[in-house]
């Protein structure tokens, strides 16, 4: 039997993502998304990258309440995802930090990311798909 955690509050949903509107560290957005749903959000498009920008963070609207930017699960260890799959899609704005920063971030007025430190506080974005050994749900939230 494949099972999940229920309705959460706090939280919108688009496809399979989930705006988490909490602000928490790199770190501590991984570890939530990884015990209420399945890991940080992976972007795997162009296409899907404006899709979550414009769906879930508002897409730049000055009359969105949602946040204009959150966690993304991309980090700097060989640029790779936080489910551990390679990142062959990327979507870096122009202009970084000069810093070490090895998270990213998404930003929605301009559907681009960016480095920025692990340790900061944000919003984020979690993956819905669960994952259990013989089966796979994408689960859907009643808002």
């Amino acid at each position: 039997m494949c099972a999940g955690p229920g309705n959460l509050s706090g939280v919108a949903e688009t496809g399979r993502h989930v705006l988490v509107d909490q602000q928490k560290s790199w770190l501590d957005a991984q570890a939530h998304c990884r015990s209420q749903h399945t890991d940080l959000s992976s972007i795997r498009s162009l296409a899907e990258n404006a899709q979550v920008s414009a769906n879930l963070l508002g897409g730049g609207s000055s009359t969105s309440t949602s946040p204009t930017s959150a966690w993304i699960g991309l980090h700097r260890s060989l640029w790779a995802w936080s489910d551990g799959s390679s990142a062959t899609f990327r979507q870096f704005g122009l202009v970084q930090s000069n810093g070490r920063d090895d998270c990213v971030l998404m930003e929605s007025s301009s559907s681009t990311w960016f480095w920025r430190p692990c340790t900061e506080y944000h919003p984020f974005l979690c993956n819905t798909a669960v994952f259990t050994p013989n089966c796979l749900i994408w689960k859907s939230f009643v808002l």
